[in-house]
């Protein structure tokens, strides 16, 4: 019964369609707490391995099988060795298609593309959302919240991590979409040190880095380093050029795909040891997760953050993000071209003594020039003049109202240069990168309802809308990236939340 709603829920794109299956399945009390202990972050089974099982069992119901999954593992009642062989033997009790719902909520998916936020539409707060305070989008509006002295801070150009540390407990690291990271032991030794400097549970924002070379004690990656673009009387560069975006986008699309080994399990021992946590924010648990308002300002937080990470002497594999002081926007724009003169993203102004909220606050604007946004692939379409490639993605904010067509961003990789720089040598279709016109359309189950990164200029009406088509366009929007640490589009009422 379970499987069949999950399989149900799958078979469509369309969000109304899947809102609709789970409104009609709102008294189902076992789909409820299916979904409620699959997403929630809080609730851990401490293991990871689903075993292999034959047979037809069907001795135990799924809901019974549930409870023993809260009762005994979630509750730490069974661990190790012991854990494993109880999971074996609630898995042997059921029959094989409840089988296949446990083995989703073991992987912390249901594989039905409902994610969090329709389950909390019908079944209200059912789940709590990972909480995370955000950076208003650059507008004359939000920059008039700053007041200065206010704090620039590099825009870390990796992929989110939220770290929670509670004493006697496993030391979680997840995604936005409550995915966790794995396979990173110098990281997580280096924030088991930060953790026995503290004496209160505490969660840990930042990104996750890939720098070129491993990570060492005595060094700090050169990546890091603001003494060679911080001089004060250094002249800032306005404009980037075309070749130094996409030499620094490559660099940035390696990187995240190689962090992104660590979400599927995959990373390797030695692509680990070049991972970098760059952090800048340090919430007290209770208040991140609970309703105690934080009382500590930023300046605060961010000073004690920089003190557990100088305490534990892990400087060099968790590292405070590069900050400066600015008294007025001229310094922040000047050190926001500076770091984009590095090939890096720009940079965030922050007001240094904002309480943390989990929203978007206007305490903190990003300076870019393009607005960030992350959107869901609905649709793939063929090119004009091949197609046997993509000509683009049909993408929708999370609200469905906003869709636009774009293709800028993809690329054609067919071909690389041979060592002496004038053969082209073909390259393999499953060897080309995620954004490559030819792979996208002969993958395109890989796609479609998966979250990819945008850049846009702006918010339109759509010109071309028929009658019950979404009322807004993006204007000139840019594909950066695959987005597979997260399960949910941002909305336009949040990006653009000034606008209305």
């Amino acid at each position: 019964m379970i499987l069949n709603i999950l399989n149900e829920l799958a078979s469509t794109l369309s969000i109304k369609e899947k809102e609709a299956i789970l409104t009609r399945e709102k008294d189902n009390a076992l789909l409820k707490e299916i979904f409620r202990i699959t997403y929630t972050k809080q609730i851990m089974f401490h293991i990871k391995k689903f075993p292999d099982v034959t047979g037809a069992g069907g001795r135990t119901t799924l809901d019974s099988a549930v409870e023993s999954l809260l009762g005994d593992l979630a509750s730490r009642n069974f661990t190790g060795y012991a854990a494993r062989d109880r999971l074996l033997d609630i898995v042997s009790s059921v029959n094989e298609r409840d089988r296949e719902v446990l083995r989703r909520i073991i992987a912390r998916d249901l594989e039905c593309g409902a994610g969090t936020t329709l389950p909390n539409r019908v079944w209200k707060k059912l789940i709590p959302e990972q909480p995370q305070c955000l950076a208003t989008p650059y507008s004359e509006k939000a920059l008039a919240r700053i007041k200065y002295p206010a704090y620039s801070q590099l825009k870390a150009d990796g992929a989110r991590c939220f770290t929670d540390i509670i004493q006697g407990k496993e030391i979680r690291k997840s995604t936005r979409a409550g995915n966790e990271y794995e396979g990173l032991e110098n990281l997580d030794a280096a924030i088991e040190k930060i953790r026995a400097t503290l004496d209160k549970d505490y969660v840990i924002d930042g990104e996750l880095i890939y720098v070129n070379a491993p990570v060492k004690a005595t060094t700090a990656p050169k990546a890091f380093s603001l003494d060679s673009f911080m001089d004060e009387d250094a002249e800032a560069v306005e404009d980037i050029t075309e070749e130094q975006d996409e030499i620094a986008e490559a660099k940035r699309e390696k990187g995240n795909g190689i962090v992104n080994k660590s979400l599927k399990g995959t990373i390797t021992h030695e692509e680990q040891l070049n991972i970098v946590y760059q952090v800048w924010d340090f919430v007290e648990y209770d208040v991140y997760y609970g309703d105690r308002k934080c009382e500590d300002g930023y300046e605060k937080r961010f000073d004690d953050l920089k003190a557990a990470i100088e305490a534990a002497g892990v400087g060099h594999l968790v590292q405070a993000i590069p900050t400066r002081i600015v008294h007025n926007f001229a310094e922040a724009k000047k050190d926001y071209n500076n770091y984009r003169n590095q090939g890096k993203e720009g940079s965030i102004l922050k007001n240094m003594n904002f309480l943390w909220k989990d929203s978007r606050v206007a305490d903190q604007v990003k300076l870019k020039n393009k607005t960030p946004i992350d959107l869901r692939i609905v649709a793939i379409y063929k090119h004009t003049k091949e197609d046997h490639k993509a000509g683009g993605f049909v993408v929708e904010d999370l609200s469905g109202d906003a869709r636009t067509n774009t293709g800028s961003g993809l690329k054609d990789t067919d071909y690389r240069y041979g060592d002496d720089g004038e053969t082209r040598v073909y390259i393999p279709l499953d060897e080309r990168p995620d954004l490559d016109r030819e792979y996208i359309m002969a993958h395109p189950e890989k796609y479609i309802g998966a979250i990819v990164e945008m850049e846009v200029d702006g918010l339109q009406t759509s010109e071309s809308r028929k009658e019950g088509e979404p009322k807004y366009s993006f204007f000139l929007p840019i594909i950066k990236k695959m987005r597979y640490d997260k399960s949910e589009p941002n909305s336009i009422y949040d990006v653009f939340a000034d606008l209305f």
